[in-house]
Protein backbone atom coordinates (compact mmCIF):
# COMPACT_ATOMS: atom_id res chain seq x y z
CA UNK A 1 0.00 0.00 0.00
CA UNK A 2 0.99 3.91 -0.35
CA UNK A 3 2.75 5.11 2.56
CA UNK A 4 0.89 7.35 5.23
CA UNK A 5 1.21 11.44 4.75
CA UNK A 6 1.20 13.26 7.96
CA UNK A 7 -1.62 15.45 9.85
CA UNK A 8 -1.48 18.80 9.97
CA UNK A 9 -3.28 21.38 12.75
CA UNK A 10 -2.12 24.17 11.00
CA UNK A 11 -5.91 24.95 9.97
CA UNK A 12 -7.43 24.89 13.21
CA UNK A 13 -8.34 21.15 12.68
CA UNK A 14 -6.22 18.53 11.91
CA UNK A 15 -6.30 16.81 8.11
CA UNK A 16 -3.54 14.38 6.49
CA UNK A 17 -1.47 15.37 3.77
CA UNK A 18 0.95 13.81 1.39
CA UNK A 19 -0.02 9.74 1.23
CA UNK A 20 1.54 7.92 -1.50
CA UNK A 21 -0.61 5.74 -4.01
CA UNK A 22 -0.82 1.94 -4.42
CA UNK A 23 0.73 0.15 -6.27
CA UNK A 24 -1.09 -1.69 -9.39
CA UNK A 25 -2.17 -5.31 -9.45
CA UNK A 26 -1.25 -6.78 -13.35
CA UNK A 27 -3.67 -9.79 -13.47
CA UNK A 28 -7.55 -9.77 -12.22
CA UNK A 29 -6.58 -12.66 -9.84
CA UNK A 30 -4.49 -10.11 -7.22
CA UNK A 31 -5.35 -7.48 -5.26
CA UNK A 32 -4.56 -3.22 -5.80
CA UNK A 33 -3.02 -1.81 -3.31
CA UNK A 34 -4.59 0.89 -1.45
CA UNK A 35 -3.74 4.69 -1.16
CA UNK A 36 -1.90 5.98 1.94
CA UNK A 37 -3.73 8.52 4.14
CA UNK A 38 -3.79 11.56 3.33
CA UNK A 39 -5.14 11.57 -0.08
CA UNK A 40 -2.99 8.28 -1.59
CA UNK A 41 -5.07 6.55 -4.84
CA UNK A 42 -5.78 3.10 -5.39
CA UNK A 43 -4.06 1.15 -7.55
CA UNK A 44 -5.95 -0.47 -10.24
CA UNK A 45 -7.61 -3.86 -9.77
CA UNK A 46 -9.44 -6.03 -12.47
CA UNK A 47 -12.28 -4.28 -12.20
CA UNK A 48 -11.44 -0.78 -10.75
CA UNK A 49 -8.95 1.83 -12.65
CA UNK A 50 -6.69 3.27 -10.67
CA UNK A 51 -7.70 6.40 -8.34
CA UNK A 52 -6.20 9.73 -8.97
CA UNK A 53 -4.47 11.31 -5.91
CA UNK A 54 -6.89 13.87 -4.34
CA UNK A 55 -6.72 17.52 -4.94
CA UNK A 56 -4.92 19.85 -2.90
CA UNK A 57 -3.66 16.80 -0.60
CA UNK A 58 -0.15 15.96 -2.84
CA UNK A 59 -1.40 12.87 -2.74
CA UNK A 60 0.28 9.98 -5.48
CA UNK A 61 -1.80 8.50 -7.95
CA UNK A 62 -2.24 4.59 -7.92
CA UNK A 63 -0.53 2.50 -10.15
CA UNK A 64 -2.24 0.80 -12.92
CA UNK A 65 -2.11 -1.94 -15.70
CA UNK A 66 -2.83 -0.65 -19.28
CA UNK A 67 -1.71 -4.14 -20.95
CA UNK A 68 -3.61 -6.67 -18.96
CA UNK A 69 -6.71 -4.92 -17.51
CA UNK A 70 -6.71 -1.52 -19.74
CA UNK A 71 -6.34 0.90 -16.78
CA UNK A 72 -4.14 3.70 -17.28
CA UNK A 73 -2.16 5.06 -14.09
CA UNK A 74 -3.53 7.51 -11.51
CA UNK A 75 -2.41 11.29 -11.47
CA UNK A 76 -1.11 12.68 -8.58
CA UNK A 77 -3.12 15.16 -6.08
CA UNK A 78 -2.56 18.46 -6.55
CA UNK A 79 -0.64 20.54 -3.23
CA UNK A 80 -1.25 23.06 -1.11
CA UNK A 81 0.29 26.28 0.43
CA UNK A 82 -1.31 27.00 3.80
CA UNK A 83 -0.05 30.49 6.13
CA UNK A 84 -1.25 31.22 9.26
CA UNK A 85 -0.71 34.97 10.92
CA UNK A 86 -1.99 36.92 13.88
CA UNK A 87 -5.44 38.05 13.24
CA UNK A 88 -3.77 41.74 13.32
CA UNK A 89 -2.22 40.74 9.74
CA UNK A 90 -3.38 40.74 6.15
CA UNK A 91 -2.27 38.77 3.67
CA UNK A 92 -2.45 40.06 -0.18
CA UNK A 93 -2.55 37.89 -2.88
CA UNK A 94 -1.86 38.27 -6.76
CA UNK A 95 -4.46 38.00 -9.33
CA UNK A 96 -3.42 34.14 -10.77
CA UNK A 97 -3.95 32.96 -6.96
CA UNK A 98 -7.02 31.22 -5.99
CA UNK A 99 -7.25 31.12 -1.78
CA UNK A 100 -9.88 31.26 0.66
CA UNK A 101 -9.49 32.81 4.98
CA UNK A 102 -10.32 31.06 7.48
CA UNK A 103 -10.05 32.58 11.18
CA UNK A 104 -9.36 30.37 14.10
CA UNK A 105 -7.71 31.08 17.78
CA UNK A 106 -6.79 34.71 17.17
CA UNK A 107 -5.70 33.83 13.50
CA UNK A 108 -5.90 34.81 10.11
CA UNK A 109 -5.24 31.48 7.99
CA UNK A 110 -4.75 31.87 4.35
CA UNK A 111 -5.37 28.41 2.25
CA UNK A 112 -4.11 28.68 -1.48
CA UNK A 113 -5.31 26.05 -3.86
CA UNK A 114 -4.36 26.85 -6.96
CA UNK A 115 -1.56 29.33 -8.75
CA UNK A 116 -2.02 30.47 -12.22
CA UNK A 117 1.53 30.27 -12.74
CA UNK A 118 4.89 30.22 -11.04
CA UNK A 119 5.49 33.41 -10.28
CA UNK A 120 2.40 34.33 -8.15
CA UNK A 121 3.08 36.26 -5.03
CA UNK A 122 1.66 37.53 -1.59
CA UNK A 123 2.37 40.19 0.55
CA UNK A 124 1.64 40.91 4.42
CA UNK A 125 1.16 44.39 6.47
CA UNK A 126 2.69 44.73 8.59
CA UNK A 127 6.21 42.49 8.71
CA UNK A 128 5.56 39.60 10.79
CA UNK A 129 7.03 36.25 11.88
CA UNK A 130 4.97 33.25 9.73
CA UNK A 131 4.38 29.71 10.49
CA UNK A 132 3.71 27.79 7.20
CA UNK A 133 2.85 24.08 5.52
CA UNK A 134 3.96 23.69 1.99
CA UNK A 135 2.86 20.49 0.13
CA UNK A 136 3.95 19.60 -3.19
CA UNK A 137 1.55 17.69 -6.26
CA UNK A 138 1.84 14.12 -5.74
CA UNK A 139 3.62 11.61 -8.66
CA UNK A 140 1.93 10.24 -11.16
CA UNK A 141 1.22 6.37 -11.02
CA UNK A 142 2.82 3.95 -13.25
CA UNK A 143 1.37 1.40 -15.60
CA UNK A 144 1.39 -2.58 -16.18
CA UNK A 145 1.87 -3.63 -12.87
CA UNK A 146 3.34 0.28 -12.06
CA UNK A 147 4.34 1.41 -8.95
CA UNK A 148 2.24 3.99 -7.06
CA UNK A 149 3.38 7.50 -7.06
CA UNK A 150 5.02 9.31 -4.17
CA UNK A 151 3.45 11.93 -2.48
CA UNK A 152 4.39 15.28 -2.88
CA UNK A 153 7.29 17.17 -0.39
CA UNK A 154 5.30 17.90 2.89
CA UNK A 155 7.76 20.74 4.40
CA UNK A 156 5.94 22.74 7.87
CA UNK A 157 6.74 25.34 10.59
CA UNK A 158 3.49 24.21 12.71
CA UNK A 159 4.19 20.54 13.71
CA UNK A 160 6.25 17.45 11.91
CA UNK A 161 7.69 17.88 9.13
CA UNK A 162 7.88 14.90 5.88
CA UNK A 163 10.35 12.04 7.06
CA UNK A 164 9.10 12.17 10.57
CA UNK A 165 11.52 15.20 11.42
CA UNK A 166 11.04 18.16 13.45
CA UNK A 167 8.93 21.35 12.49
CA UNK A 168 11.04 24.01 10.59
CA UNK A 169 11.59 27.28 11.54
CA UNK A 170 9.29 30.23 10.88
CA UNK A 171 9.29 32.52 8.34
CA UNK A 172 9.48 36.06 8.41
CA UNK A 173 8.20 38.26 5.97
CA UNK A 174 8.68 42.19 5.68
CA UNK A 175 5.72 45.25 4.75
CA UNK A 176 5.68 45.57 0.90
CA UNK A 177 7.38 43.04 0.01
CA UNK A 178 5.88 40.61 -2.87
CA UNK A 179 6.61 36.60 -1.80
CA UNK A 180 6.32 33.87 -4.66
CA UNK A 181 3.96 31.87 -3.58
CA UNK A 182 2.82 28.49 -5.90
CA UNK A 183 0.66 25.24 -5.78
CA UNK A 184 1.96 22.69 -7.35
CA UNK A 185 -0.08 20.53 -9.77
CA UNK A 186 0.27 16.55 -9.61
CA UNK A 187 1.95 14.36 -12.07
CA UNK A 188 0.31 12.79 -15.20
CA UNK A 189 -0.30 9.34 -14.44
CA UNK A 190 1.16 6.49 -16.83
CA UNK A 191 -1.30 5.42 -19.95
CA UNK A 192 1.22 3.34 -22.01
CA UNK A 193 4.12 1.15 -20.43
CA UNK A 194 6.96 1.71 -20.96
CA UNK A 195 6.30 5.13 -20.75
CA UNK A 196 6.24 6.01 -17.32
CA UNK A 197 3.84 8.77 -15.85
CA UNK A 198 5.18 12.42 -14.76
CA UNK A 199 6.89 13.91 -11.04
CA UNK A 200 4.24 16.79 -9.21
CA UNK A 201 5.86 20.22 -9.58
CA UNK A 202 7.15 21.60 -6.89
CA UNK A 203 4.74 24.06 -4.55
CA UNK A 204 6.77 27.14 -2.90
CA UNK A 205 6.34 30.05 -0.58
CA UNK A 206 8.86 32.55 -0.23
CA UNK A 207 12.19 30.63 0.06
CA UNK A 208 10.45 27.70 1.17
CA UNK A 209 10.52 24.61 -1.68
CA UNK A 210 8.72 21.28 -1.80
CA UNK A 211 9.66 19.34 -4.01
CA UNK A 212 6.83 17.65 -6.15
CA UNK A 213 6.50 13.63 -5.65
CA UNK A 214 7.93 10.89 -7.76
CA UNK A 215 6.57 8.78 -10.32
CA UNK A 216 5.74 5.30 -9.97
CA UNK A 217 7.52 2.86 -12.47
CA UNK A 218 6.09 1.46 -15.35
CA UNK A 219 6.75 -2.08 -16.92
CA UNK A 220 7.32 -4.18 -18.84
CA UNK A 221 11.36 -3.52 -19.96
CA UNK A 222 14.54 -3.70 -18.29
CA UNK A 223 16.01 -0.19 -17.40
CA UNK A 224 15.19 2.68 -15.94
CA UNK A 225 11.58 2.84 -16.80
CA UNK A 226 10.76 0.11 -14.47
CA UNK A 227 12.09 2.59 -11.11
CA UNK A 228 10.22 4.55 -9.15
CA UNK A 229 11.34 8.21 -9.56
CA UNK A 230 12.80 10.12 -6.62
CA UNK A 231 10.74 13.06 -5.65
CA UNK A 232 9.40 14.68 -2.11
CA UNK A 233 8.36 11.18 -1.54
CA UNK A 234 9.94 8.75 -4.02
CA UNK A 235 7.58 6.22 -6.45
CA UNK A 236 7.58 2.69 -6.28
CA UNK A 237 9.18 0.41 -8.72
CA UNK A 238 6.68 -1.88 -11.14
CA UNK A 239 6.80 -5.64 -11.36
CA UNK A 240 9.77 -7.56 -10.99
CA UNK A 241 11.67 -4.46 -9.88
CA UNK A 242 13.14 -3.45 -6.57
CA UNK A 243 14.38 0.14 -8.01
CA UNK A 244 12.35 2.78 -5.62
CA UNK A 245 12.45 6.42 -5.63
CA UNK A 246 14.16 8.05 -3.07
CA UNK A 247 12.27 10.50 -0.59
CA UNK A 248 14.15 14.18 -0.43
CA UNK A 249 15.28 14.34 3.67
CA UNK A 250 13.18 16.41 5.89
CA UNK A 251 10.02 16.23 3.24
CA UNK A 252 9.02 12.16 2.38
CA UNK A 253 9.90 8.50 2.50
CA UNK A 254 11.17 6.20 -0.30
CA UNK A 255 8.64 4.31 -2.32
CA UNK A 256 8.20 0.88 -2.07
CA UNK A 257 9.66 -2.03 -4.22
CA UNK A 258 7.72 -4.90 -6.36
CA UNK A 259 6.52 -8.12 -6.63
CA UNK A 260 6.51 -10.01 -10.04
CA UNK A 261 2.76 -9.63 -10.49
CA UNK A 262 2.55 -6.12 -8.39
CA UNK A 263 4.27 -2.66 -8.13
CA UNK A 264 5.40 -1.54 -5.31
CA UNK A 265 3.61 1.56 -3.06
CA UNK A 266 4.45 5.25 -3.62
CA UNK A 267 6.40 7.25 -0.56
CA UNK A 268 3.78 8.74 2.40
CA UNK A 269 5.12 11.89 4.30
CA UNK A 270 5.25 9.84 7.29
CA UNK A 271 6.06 6.03 5.98
CA UNK A 272 7.41 4.58 2.84
CA UNK A 273 5.24 2.97 0.09
CA UNK A 274 4.79 -0.91 1.22
CA UNK A 275 6.77 -3.72 -0.53
CA UNK A 276 4.91 -5.83 -3.01
CA UNK A 277 4.84 -9.43 -1.71
CA UNK A 278 4.08 -13.02 -3.59
CA UNK A 279 1.20 -13.27 -1.63
CA UNK A 280 -0.33 -9.58 -2.74
CA UNK A 281 1.45 -8.59 -5.22
CA UNK A 282 -0.95 -5.87 -6.13
CA UNK A 283 -0.12 -3.95 -2.48
CA UNK A 284 2.72 -1.17 -2.99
Amino acid sequence: NGGNGTASSISGSSVTYAGGGGGGANNASKTRGSGGSGGGGQGCSSSNGASAGTANTGGGGGGGEKNALGFNGGNGGSGIVIVKVPSTIAASFSSGVTSSLSTSGGYNIYSVTATSTTGETVSFAPSISVDYLVVAGGGGGGDDGGGGGGAGGYRTSAGTSGGNTSAESSLTLSIGTAYTVTVGGGGTGATTAPVTGTNGSNSVLSTITSTGGGAGGSSPTSGGSRNGKNGGSGGGCSQGNTSFGTGTSGQGSNGGTADTRGGGGGGGASAAGANGTSSNPGAG
